[in-house]
């Protein structure tokens, strides 16, 4: 009994343990599902808040603020059926959510537990690896900020210390005549010998104001006069005829004769470059005038001289005068990809005041200028900006000059004097005095300055500024001034292919570095401000003793110049696309002991081990694995080695480090697809209240990738990457995808926005990367495959940059690396039938060309009119309220182009031609509710529509129109009406 009573309670305390067990493990698997329900919401609401932050705030940089609504909201909007996204249906799995894991299928991986002899263990303290790089949370300085009225007066336009410590130094200045060099002026043989004694006489500090003008020049006496009567001592005119020379001799003006036959201003003005570069070239730095500014003081004690080219601006707020990032929407492109692309965004450089240091960027710019002008019909501010907002890109290498903006309160351009400064009290003559004024913006120049110039050196009060056409104060944005014109200003770009600087130089080359300029400019030569490559002291930062750690082992390996490091990161959420970066592209091209993978997850680690006991690993936990990167980067650079940023989601087609130039400081990937978007262009501005200057020209150009990008490396890219690494420390808090979209940000910034204030930029020369040989994957997906030369040439490097954190990223990259190594293989065959189809099916937006999207199921429904009877159609009430609207709202555009008209008895008017529309019947009973058919042209178009508004509104409508035929896509929109 005793034995008995004992197993009884035994196996009663078994029981009870048992259950325990189960209880705990039933409340474990609740608790897990939770979260990992949890973490499912938070990857949608994370997603959505990245798309309503590019898509409702489309503006970064500079006052980066807009009006524009969000257009992604309709996908996101729970219906009553319990519908996420319009199209992708609930009940409609995708192939990734009926296959197994894609990335399981490629070669088995260990657990991990075999080492790697060159990886860094994670460390067992994460405090031990925290950094001693400075976060920073510095805002970008706004030059068109008030001053305060208990300012003391007349105090704007002194130079600002500049802000070393939130943005270090500018970059050093290569003078054409070394500044310690007592003998001067320099290279006075030939021509340029009168040159030489005339800036050796009058030249105050290497440095002179100058006009270029002939004897025709409006106002050329009276603007003498005007210099001499402010004791401006260092000043001359470059003289285009003897009459102008001998009448300004009579008035004891110092001048320098240049013998030239231009006629017409513009004509004049365009032989500028050819003339300054001879001063730059004996070291004598410019300030270059027109003839059309009024002075009301000496200009030269307000110059902060810390740039190659310091110039006025055209713009009339922070965002035109100084820079901003714009995002441009593609609405084709799904969730991923729509707001990849942030456009730089600024005005132009006025050619009519500027100064120009004596440093051999300068040399190098009125170089090209002078070459460009001379070969090419081109207005010389178009071509003076492109060549300086813009990189080098194929055969055409910039200047690399840097730029600061002048002071728009200084150095005003007739904008902003009629349209703010008369305005503002803060600005009145009492408390502020400008420096000159441009009469650029109206057409009654000589008015103009008669205007200021009794203002602030007589008696005029502010009413005798009043006029009326072009001095409205109330200024708009260029986000006021486009919103009506989003049509064309977006929706014209993100579909463009011009391709004809890019294509021939890509297939001409095959991707290999190409000759400045073909050969026609042969004074172009640059030095990079190189680090040592002598080893750094120990450091005490975590992740820099880890590199340090790698490179005492690994240094043989970096000490050629072709030889880059390859910085990889990764983390748990990319840790599989990080499987087969290394697998099909590090190891395979044998770049693989380059490769140092940072990460802050096990996994990634674990996977990079396994891949190759080659790749160098840096684990730490204790950031972001975005901001390990970055600074990982800072101590090689540190240590003068050259190096590559890689992400993950790429696909490497070739080892790349043959197909650098080395010629800049930075060469990055760009996410553009074609000339005009990757390569920049003048871009307009109009604002009509401006009447004859209404158009304002300006550059914009499409955003670098950070996740392809080579430092050399030099002074410039360690200041560019140690900033980078110092703002995301600043979020380091920050959710994982927020941080890597501000790295992109602060990346491009960086990279673009001119020194202004107290800000500098890292100055950095920098290179875009042919959009062909390294591609993103807009490129890709929307254009190279439906291009029958494009689809057979061969890239270095893919970047599925549009499609990023998607289930479906891992099998896009195995695809299009199976696509490209057959390719590579059987030069003359191609890829086989299977693998093309493979490649092909995707679409670029998300999924499968035949799958995922319903588009071509859909395309073979029945089109339903309008006038016939929808009694019978179970959606017909909710059909009826917004897409039958159609025939009630505004003309549309497409593709940028406006004129398209849905008429109400389904005929539809379209820039080509008339046509028809209609509802789509879905069977059993349904219309489709977001979608309808367009036929014009002989071809049928699916158009989906979304922002749809309150109300079922849509005033502000978007759709996407897939052509039936080959899934063609364009964007169109409800044309706002002045």
């Amino acid at each position: 009994m005793m034995l008995r009573d004992e197993n009884g309670k035994r196996s009663a305390s078994v029981n009870a343990k048992l259950g325990k067990s189960i209880a705990f493990g039933c409340i474990l698997g609740v608790l897990v599902s939770l979260l990992k329900h949890q973490r499912d919401e938070g990857h949608i609401k994370r997603a959505r808040v990245e798309h309503e932050r590019a898509i409702g705030l489309t503006s970064t940089g500079m006052n980066g603020n807009s009006n524009n609504r969000r257009m992604w909201d309709v996908d996101f909007r729970s219906s009553g059926g319990g519908e996420i996204d319009v199209r992708h249906r609930e009940e409609e799995k995708t192939p990734f959510e009926r296959e197994e894991d894609v990335v399981g299928t490629l070669s088995s991986q260990n657990s991990g537990s075999r080492k790697n002899d060159d990886s860094i263990s994670r460390s067992s303290s994460s405090s031990s690896l925290r950094t001693t790089v400075i976060p920073l949370t510095e805002t970008y300085p706004d030059a068109f900020a008030l001053p305060s009225m208990s300012d003391e007066p007349n105090k704007v336009c002194e130079p600002k210390t500049i802000n070393t410590d939130a943005w270090g130094s500018a970059r050093r200045l290569d003078f054409s005549v070394a500044k310690t060099d007592s003998k001067w002026p320099q290279n006075c043989e030939g021509d340029l010998k009168a040159l030489c004694e005339v800036v050796k006489e009058i030249a105050i500090d290497r440095e002179v104001l100058a006009a270029v003008a002939n004897s025709a020049a409006p106002g050329i006496y009276k603007f003498v006069d005007s210099i001499k009567s402010l004791k401006i001592t260092n000043f001359l005119v470059i003289c285009l005829d003897d009459m102008l020379e001998k009448n300004l001799k009579d008035k004891e003006v110092a001048t320098y004769r240049v013998k030239n036959d231009a006629r017409g201003s513009h004509k004049i003005s365009a032989q500028k470059f050819g003339i300054i570069k001879d001063f730059v070239k004996v070291g004598c730095s410019v300030l270059l005038t027109d003839t059309d500014v009024v002075y009301l003081q000496n200009p030269f004690p307000y110059l902060y001289r810390d740039h190659d080219i310091e110039s006025m601006s055209d713009g009339w707020d922070n965002q035109t005068a100084n820079g901003f990032h714009q995002v441009i929407d593609d609405a084709a492109m799904g969730r991923s990809g729509r707001a990849r692309v942030k456009a730089f965004r600024i005005s132009a450089l006025n050619s009519g005041l500027w100064y120009v240091a004596a440093t051999e960027a300068s040399y190098r710019l009125m170089s090209i200028m002078a070459h460009r002008m001379a070969t090419e019909d081109l207005w010389d501010q178009a071509g003076y900006n492109l060549e300086l907002w813009f990189a080098s890109r194929d055969w055409h290498q910039t200047s690399g000059a840097t730029v600061r903006v002048m002071n728009p309160y200084c150095f005003l351009n007739s904008k902003v004097m009629f349209r703010i400064v008369r305005h503002k009290k803060e600005l009145d003559k009492h408390r502020h005095r400008p420096v000159a004024m441009h009469a650029n913006y109206h057409t009654d120049k000589e008015r103009k300055m008669q205007l200021v110039d009794k203002y602030y050196n007589h008696d005029a009060n502010i009413a005798s500024l009043e006029c009326t056409t072009g001095c409205s104060g109330e200024l708009k944005s260029i986000q006021e001034l486009e919103g009506k014109h989003k049509h064309a200003v977006n929706d014209g770009i993100i579909g463009s292919k011009n391709w004809k600087e890019g294509a021939p130089a890509a297939y001409s080359s095959q991707c290999t570095p190409m000759k400045d300029w073909s050969g026609k400019i042969t004074d172009l030569g640059r030095s990079l401000h190189a680090i040592s490559k002598a080893r750094m002291s120990p450091s005490n930062d975590g992740a820099s003793a880890q590199i340090d750690a790698i490179l005492s082992r690994k240094g043989d390996i970096f000490k050629s110049d072709d030889s880059s490091a390859i910085v990889v990161s990764a983390n748990d959420d990319n840790a599989d696309n990080l499987k087969i970066f290394l697998e099909r592209g590090a190891k395979k091209l044998k770049v693989d002991k380059r490769v140092i993978v940072v990460t802050n997850s096990r996994k990634a680690a674990n996977i990079a081990r396994t891949a190759s006991s080659g790749i160098s690993i840096l684990e730490s936990s204790s950031y972001d694995a975005t901001i390990l990167k970055w600074n990982a980067m800072k101590r090689l650079l540190e240590n003068g080695v050259h190096t590559i940023a890689i992400d993950p989601e790429t696909v490497l087609v070739h080892d790349p480090s043959s197909y650098f130039y080395r010629d800049a400081d930075v060469e990055a990937m760009s996410d553009g697809w074609d000339d005009m978007t990757a390569y920049g262009y003048d871009h307009v501005v109009d604002d009509p209240h401006m009447d004859w200057s209404r158009y304002c020209h300006g550059g914009r150009a499409a955003s670098r990738d950070d996740g392809f990008v080579r430092f050399e490396a030099t002074e410039e890219s360690l200041a560019l990457v140690t900033r980078v690494a110092r703002i995301l420390l600043g979020i380091e808090s920050s959710p994982s995808m927020d941080i890597a979209i501000r790295a992109h940000e602060a990346f491009n910034e960086a990279l673009d926005l001119p020194a202004h204030g107290d800000y500098v930029g890292p100055g950095v020369i920098k290179r875009t990367l042919n959009y062909l040989c390294f591609a993103n994957s807009k490129m890709i997906y929307r254009f190279v495959k439906k291009d029958a030369k494009a689809k057979k040439f061969i890239p270095v490097a893919i970047r599925m940059s549009y499609h990023l954190r998607l289930k479906e990223t891992a099998q896009r990259m195995i695809d299009t690396y199976s696509y490209y190594e057959e390719m590579k293989e059987n030069t003359f065959v191609g890829a086989s039938a299977k693998t093309i189809s493979n490649f092909e099916r995707w679409t670029h937006g998300e999924g499968f060309g035949e799958v995922a999207a319903d588009s071509k199921i859909m395309c073979k429904l029945r089109m339903v009119s309008p006038t016939e009877s929808i009694e019978n159609y179970s959606e017909k009430t909710r059909v009826a309220s917004i897409l039958s609207k159609l025939s009630e709202n505004e003309p549309f555009s497409w593709g940028g182009v406006p004129g398209l008209r849905f008429l109400e008895h389904g005929d539809l008017v379209t820039p080509w031609g008339k046509g028809t529309w209609g509802f789509i019947d879905k069977g059993k009973g349904q219309l489709d509710n977001v979608s309808v058919f367009a036929e014009f042209a002989g071809v049928k178009h699916l158009l989906t529509f979304e922002n749809i508004g309150e109300n079922n509104a849509l005033h502000d409508a978007v759709f996407v129109s897939e052509r039936c035929t080959d899934g063609d896509q364009v964007i169109g929109r409800v044309v706002a009406q002045s």
